[in-house]
């Protein structure tokens, strides 16, 4: 009796540990997408084709962001590595995990863009994020001014560092910057009340936004969808990448930057 009390009692504790191991796993793998159907190698760039007619072909065009940009649960794979792959656009991005937009932060948004080289090749435009970040943490939204003086803006709100962002661009580059948001099919009302900021930004320096929280595709997704294309409400897989936010960026770029 003692043998088998021990034995069983030794299976019950190989048990544990190989949960244990299996949620470490399960945890860790999570982090990235790792399980995702959306995320095998059928949806790498890899096996993307280059379309030597696209208008963008060669041409340069900056990316500020963070874990949408960085495609954070997609293996690292993101809209820009198919803009490269598939149009042969020359992407120059300046990302960083888990950041927000204002300057209370030794590294945000803003000292992205103030990393940018001002001798770098003349980007036809810069894309910037808006980050999840803000939302979560409760960045003071800020007011828009009536100034469009660099040294005029409050750059410890998110309006304020938009506008900052905005207006440091076009002295530097005199280029356009276009906003555009996540990705999702659950955006919380804070994060709601930081797009609407973004797009009275853009709206005072007359620049269109690429807006996926009212995206029509990704709001007419059936559930079986959702889990191809997200790995949860608001992170995308690499098909989500491919299939939905890369094309929406080419007609974008198109419309407002060749046409």
């Amino acid at each position: 009796m003692i043998k088998i009390f021990k034995s069983k009692k030794y299976i019950a504790l190989l048990c544990v540990l190989l949960a244990a191991v299996i949620a470490i796993i399960c945890i860790a793998s999570a982090g990235h997408g790792g399980f995702s159907k959306g995320n095998s190698s059928d949806y790498d760039v890899s096996s993307l084709t280059l379309n030597d007619d696209s208008v963008m072909k060669d041409d340069t065009i900056v990316f500020v962001g963070s874990d949408f940009t960085l495609g954070l649960k997609a293996d690292n794979q993101s809209f820009i590595d198919y803009l490269k792959a598939v149009d042969g656009l020359n992407a120059a991005t300046f990302t960083e995990e888990n950041i927000g937009l204002t300057s209370k932060k030794d590294v945000s948004f803003i000292s992205l863009v103030e990393s940018i080289p001002k001798e770098h090749a003349s980007p036809k435009a810069i894309f910037c994020e808006i980050p999840y970040y803000d939302a979560k943490h409760g960045t003071k939204l800020g007011e828009i001014s009536d100034s469009y003086m660099l040294s005029d803006f409050d750059t410890e709100t998110a309006i304020g560092a938009m506008e900052y962002i905005m207006c440091y661009a076009k002295m530097n580059w005199s280029c356009p910057v276009f906003f555009y948001t996540s990705a999702d099919y659950n955006s919380s009302k804070k994060y709601e009340k930081l797009v609407s900021a973004a797009r009275r930004v853009s709206d005072k320096w007359n620049m269109p936004m690429l807006d996926f929280t009212s995206n029509d595709k990704i709001a007419s997704l059936e559930k079986s969808d959702k889990s191809l294309y997200f790995v949860d409400s608001r992170n995308m897989t690499k098909a989500g990448y491919n299939e939905i936010v890369a094309p929406e960026f080419e007609n974008f770029i198109t419309q407002n930057l060749y046409s």
